[in-house]
């Protein structure tokens, strides 16, 4: 999707900084907690109701992907809003410290970027049935459903 790129690498920047910070600042008794949030429903999906591309676009093929992703209507699970607020202020009120993964599908993304080689990741971006399978199934329930094995 166009844009996702810048959006990607600064959320991974803050984990940098926060995993930085984390390690800085232990000696000196501070904790510093990162939270990598999944899908979470937000008021931020309604702005995109009337999103459309200029007519020259060259992304105008994919514009109603889209706006599908942009307005919360591509099909994938999103976190109720007071279900991730809720874990995650549980999560600061245990003082936890270093990073944990909270809303719908951060588990999925968490074990696939760390353990899936990049060229599946391409090939699930590529073929958005498949990473969509992937993110709603549990780990091989997709496969079965997929491939009947």
């Amino acid at each position: 999707m166009p844009s996702l790129g810048l959006y990607a690498a600064s959320k991974r920047s803050l984990e940098i900084i926060s995993e930085t910070l984390r390690l800085e600042l232990k000696p000196f008794g501070v904790q510093v907690l990162s939270i990598v949030t999944g899908a979470v429903q937000s008021q931020g999906q309604t702005y995109f109701e009337d999103f459309e591309l200029p007519k020259d676009s060259i992304y105008k093929s994919i514009e109603g992907n889209i706006k599908a992703r942009a307005n919360g209507s591509d099909g994938v699970k999103r976190e109720p809003t007071d279900v991730y607020a809720k874990t995650v202020a549980d999560d600061i009120l245990a003082r936890k410290s270093g990073k944990v993964w909270r809303g719908a599908n951060a588990g999925g993304v968490k074990f696939s970027t760390a353990w899936l080689p990049q060229s599946m990741m391409v090939s699930f971006e590529e073929d958005s049935n498949l990473a969509r399978e992937m993110l709603t199934y549990p780990l091989g329930q997709c496969c079965e459903q997929r491939h009947g094995g």
